[in-house]
């Protein structure tokens, strides 16, 4: 098991012993929205609304809380870093195709949430700066992929929708490596370094 697939199971753990709903992959876009757009100062509070109708017995919120300081941290590193390391936090390949495309979807739906909560202009119309066509565009893409389902005749050919999955998670990944870049004028701080987790 690959640690990215590790860190999903770990979390996904913590999570369903806090009773909390929201779903990790949709938490972790969150998060990397934020991150991209410039709002990290913000994602203590988001994830502590996120976490708030969770189960606070036997400290499993606070675990759970200090697992997704450990990811933003990590996330904020991938991006930052010239490795180009960077990967949307999904379940592990074998899970079900169903699964892993509801999860993909729920990643960029917290991924456009993100950008909103920290002021993105989702439908930014600045047809005069390249950057912010692609940006655009980006983000047009992530709308069309938070919606993504399966159809019958995907079910029936799983390979050939495996494969299209993993060159939609591929183009998920470069892409907000792409938004983190261009972006990062708004970027002042680091995780953490404004907030006590």
């Amino acid at each position: 098991m690959t640690e990215r697939f590790a860190e999903y199971t770990v979390l996904h753990s913590a999570m369903t012993r806090a009773q909390v709903s929201i779903a990790v992959s949709e938490l972790h876009g969150g998060i990397c929205g934020l991150l991209c757009a410039g709002g990290g100062s913000v994602i203590p509070t988001w994830v502590d609304e996120c976490l708030g109708d969770g189960d606070p017995v036997e400290g499993a919120l606070d675990t759970a809380r200090n697992q997704l300081w450990e990811l933003e941290l990590h996330t904020w590193r991938s991006l930052m870093g010239a490795g180009l390391d960077f990967y949307p936090l999904l379940p592990e390949d074998d899970a079900s195709l169903e699964e892993r495309v509801g999860a993909l979807a729920l990643w960029c739906h917290g991924f456009l949430f993100g950008l909103d909560l920290a002021g993105f202009p989702l439908d930014g119309d600045e047809a005069d700066d390249p950057g912010a066509v692609q940006l655009g565009e980006i983000v047009n893409d992530l709308s069309e992929i938070s919606r993504a389902g399966l159809s019958a005749d995907e079910f029936d050919d799983e390979d050939e929708a495996d494969f299209a999955l993993a060159e939609l998670i591929e183009y998920v990944r470069v892409s907000v490596q792409i938004m983190f870049e261009e972006l990062e004028s708004t970027q002042t701080t680091s995780p953490g370094s404004e907030t006590t987790h």
